[in-house]
């Protein structure tokens, strides 16, 4: 189908403004581009029946700050930790609140939301680490917040989506911490950059295919741009990994990758939902619009979060 009208609306303004040359370290740049398009509203954080609080981890001489949501209702909580889309080189907690909070609010689940390093300056596999050390602090260090550390689920959108997928990887791979589920918006899974959907949607829709070249090569560093844990699709083996939900664009970039990366994990074995929303583009969840097929993504979301991270705990 078409890209939807209003979609088509807001690329046109946008485009109409001077463009943003993206060179090596101009991240600066590259996030205003990235919240010329989104526009996420900074403002006093307030939703009704969710708690957000501001909490920080202290590890190897550095601070990880992390945004955490809550119910107002007391815990134990299943927990879902979440990564912001970017490119890996952009992109801020700002990002995801509404859809954070929208969760929380209809699930009961508490979501941590991690500020982790970006690149250029902390290239691959920075921000895996910095996952790997929430995941950790979730499943045994949480209890503080209320965690329940049996019921720990992981979730991103686009380079977001990426690190939850590598993660969900290493925790398969080390045995632990156990995850219950993954969610992944959009996921970058592929390095090649060569799908259909690359050459269909190259310009245009959000993020093209020069815009993903320039953020693979920020990311990327010197490792091997096949590693499973930074090219989740490469993967030998997909078996073992949690059941996921999979939530695709029809006028994305990305598109292929992400129900190619559904298609394996099925054959392996692993229960997979997938999702693609017709009419939409890159970033479908955060842009400042009102779309029925916006709310139709988070809806899905809610109920594959109700269906694999609850019930919680009988209580006598």
């Amino acid at each position: 189908m078409p890209l939807h009208p209003d979609v088509h609306e807001l690329y046109a303004a946008t485009a109409a403004q001077p463009p943003v040359e993206l060179e090596r370290g101009d991240g600066a740049l590259a996030t205003a581009a990235l919240l010329r398009l989104n526009n996420p509203v900074q403002k006093p954080l307030d939703f009704p029946g969710v708690r957000v609080d501001g909490h920080s981890l202290h590890c190897e001489g550095r601070t990880l700050p992390l945004r955490i949501y809550r119910p107002e209702t007391d815990g134990p909580y299943a927990t879902l930790v979440n990564f912001h889309g970017g490119g890996w080189v952009v992109g801020n907690l700002a990002l995801d609140d509404t859809r954070c909070a929208r969760i929380v609010a209809e699930t009961g689940v508490m979501i941590v939301s991690v500020d982790y390093r970006l690149a250029p300056e902390h290239p691959f596999p920075a921000a895996l680490g910095d996952g790997m050390t929430v995941l950790q602090w979730a499943a045994e260090g949480a209890a503080p917040f209320g965690a329940n550390p049996a019921r720990l689920g992981i979730t991103g959108s686009s380079s977001g989506g990426n690190i939850a997928a590598g993660l969900a990887l290493a925790c398969r791979d080390r045995g632990g911490p156990r995850l219950a589920f993954q969610l992944l918006n959009y996921p970058v899974m592929d390095a090649s950059l060569d799908w259909p959907s690359y050459r269909d949607f190259a310009a245009g829709f959000g993020t093209g295919r020069d815009m993903m070249a320039w953020f693979w090569d920020m990311y990327a560093g010197t490792a091997p741009r096949s590693h499973p844990y930074m090219a989740p699709l490469r993967a030998e083996n997909l078996g073992g990994l949690p059941p996921t939900c999979i939530v695709t664009a029809e006028y994305d970039v990305l598109r292929d990758e992400g129900e190619a990366y559904a298609a394996r994990l099925e054959a392996a074995g692993v229960p997979t939902v997938l999702a693609r929303y017709d009419g939409m583009s890159h970033g479908f969840l955060s842009l400042p619009l009102g779309l029925a097929e916006k709310d139709a993504a988070i809806t899905l979301s809610i109920q594959q979060v109700r269906a694999h991270l609850l019930p919680l705990v009988v209580r006598f």
